[in-house]
């Protein structure tokens, strides 16, 4: 349990200590970005797999058990973060470093998805965490998971102030036409978002039919990789 606990507080660390703060300045001064991302990609890798062999080793102390989250909660929880986590993976983004440089040239617009949540990934690995902390229900399972629905819950807010510090006016435009909670720019002070009928015309159906797949595919091979079955 040590090596789990260690490695998340070193997975954590890195990404709030480092990521979106003046020390990640600092460093892409000196190292420049490319090496800046190297070297941090590196070590959020090593960290994660601490992490997973830490899991997969430590002794657990069951708390509740599975019983407390029902199937269906469990498989429509992790339906909606797959979808999330899918869609938003594909959708051009002002936080996605695929489409970095197209943000800061104009051409990344507010689409989508990002009319819902401008942080659709990350909210779906949140979710996607915290329906398998419920499910487990065990030590190991609150360290690994907490850890991994506490990056992606609480990561987009030090991403947007890492994003306002470094591109300024820019995505403050961002936020005005957006909001981190889901949906919450429909009733804010921000610009309407659209309706739902023109987020869904936006994302269409290739990206959500893809993101099924993929769901079905993991259900496929839940049983292989954490031992039961989801249906």
């Amino acid at each position: 349990m040590l090596v789990l606990i260690g490695a998340s507080v070193f997975f954590l660390g890195i990404h709030f200590v480092i990521a979106g703060t003046h020390l990640r300045d600092g460093l892409v001064a000196r190292l420049g970005e490319k090496g800046f991302r190297q070297l941090f990609s590196a070590m959020a890798v090593v960290g994660f797999v601490v992490m997973v062999l830490g899991y997969t080793q430590a002794q657990r102390v069951v708390l509740w058990g599975p019983q407390i989250l029902p199937l269906a909660v469990f498989f429509v929880g992790n339906l909606v973060a797959v979808l999330l986590l899918v869609i938003g993976a594909l959708t051009p983004s002002p936080n996605s470093i695929l489409t970095e440089r197209a943000f800061r040239e104009g051409r990344v617009e507010v689409r989508g998805i990002l009319r819902i949540t401008r942080h659709p990934a990350m909210l779906g690995l949140g979710l996607w965490a915290l329906m398998h902390l419920l499910a487990n229900g065990d030590s190991a399972a609150i360290v690994f998971f907490g850890a991994l629905a506490t990056l992606a819950l609480l990561g987009p807010l030090s991403m947007d102030r890492k994003k306002l510090r470094l591109d300024g006016e820019r995505y403050r435009r961002i936020l005005e036409r957006t909001s981190y909670l889901p949906f919450a720019a429909w009733w804010g002070r921000n610009h309407s978002p659209g309706s739902l009928r023109e987020v869904w015309a936006e994302i269409g159906w290739l990206q959500p039919a893809l993101a099924i797949l993929v769901f079905a595919a993991l259900v496929v091979v839940h049983p292989w990789l954490a031992g039961v079955s989801i249906l």
